[in-house]
């Protein structure tokens, strides 16, 4: 087993790790998925070639595991596989507790959404104590669900269950977050921030800062006021990835100044990613690499990857039923 690497090791760990992943998986395959899935894995203690072996077979495995119809089959088992190989579990009993859960979002009543249950599942077992995921877990998941929806009936669905997920492990009372989340929305929107829909799962993150929300949201706004100073066309589909960045303890210059070095690395993975992927992917690695071994940063940085898979399967998804209709 090699050492562990340092931060600095981070984006080099990544583009090996995605290069090894591109030189064994299909011509078919989807790349924007799988590397936001591996953006999470850098900071395991192995090798990136052996660690390319272990999260390719974790998706071979669940590929041969499920039938086709299944959620956790398609380029959701990416973001799944990589959570295998993180908790060291075997696909079998994933499988298994994965079916359990689902009958426990059954009988809370909670609407129906097949990938996001999948991904609130896996951001609820990474605190649950021995990675199994409680009824009164799920019980106050709904009560959060349940409060937010209050303000945000036609808004807010099945969508944001894994940021919904994520604020449901912190003793914070469901009203109370659902107040605070609300006011974090709305100072966002008094400084020109638009798009309700893209605002609240990013102030849903912001929420989870360690800093008052009115700092959280100061943070956010000077992060997207240096990126757009560094000549990057900013848009409402970057309000997660700054979001993220903004529970870095760092200046924002600082913070975008790593990001622009990750995504000129990152620029050099074939197939080359898009602007907006590209700057996504970035962002992930650049976090990774400063949170370190932050335990409560890094179950943040897993659930971003899920809400940035999400979208991307949401946006293939709509692509796919535009050109059939």
């Amino acid at each position: 087993m090699a050492a562990k690497p340092t931060a600095a090791d981070v984006l080099d760990h990544f583009l090996t790790l995605a290069n090894e992943l591109k030189r064994t998986g299909g011509w078919m395959e989807d790349k924007a998925i799988l590397r936001h899935a591996a953006t999470t894995l850098p900071l395991l203690e192995v090798e990136p070639r052996e660690l390319a072996a272990r999260y390719r077979a974790a998706i071979e495995e669940l590929a041969a595991e499920t039938h086709w119809w299944q959620t956790a089959n398609g380029s959701v088992r990416y973001v799944i596989a990589a959570s295998i190989v993180r908790q060291d579990e075997r696909v079998r009993s994933f499988l298994s507790e994965a079916e359990r859960v689902h009958k426990l979002f059954r009988a809370a009543r909670l609407p129906r959404g097949a990938l996001s249950e999948v991904l609130a599942f896996l951001t609820l077992r990474e605190s649950a104590e021995g990675g199994r995921v409680s009824q009164a877990q799920v019980a106050r998941m709904r009560e959060l669900f349940g409060e937010i929806r209050k303000d945000h009936r036609w808004l807010l669905g099945a969508d944001e269950y894994p940021t919904i997920a994520l604020l449901s492990t912190t003793d914070v009372g469901a009203s109370q977050i659902a107040r605070r989340v609300e006011h974090i929305l709305q100072d966002l929107e008094s400084h020109g921030f638009g798009s309700r829909g893209r605002l609240m799962p990013a102030s849903q993150l912001l929420f989870l800062s360690p800093e008052r929300d009115s700092l959280a949201s100061d943070r956010f706004r000077a992060l997207w006021k240096e990126c757009k100073a560094r000549g990057l066309r900013m848009n409402s589909g970057d309000y997660d990835e700054v979001a993220l960045l903004a529970h870095l303890p760092r200046d924002a210059g600082e913070i975008v100044r790593l990001v622009l070095e990750h995504r000129e690395g990152i620029d050099t993975l074939r197939p080359r990613p898009g602007r907006e992927i590209g700057f996504s992917l970035a962002c992930s690695t650049a976090f990774v690499q400063l949170v370190g071994g932050d335990k409560k940063l890094r179950r943040l940085a897993y659930t971003q990857s899920a809400i940035q898979i999400r979208g991307l399967i949401a946006a293939r998804q709509a692509a796919a039923a535009a050109a059939a209709s």
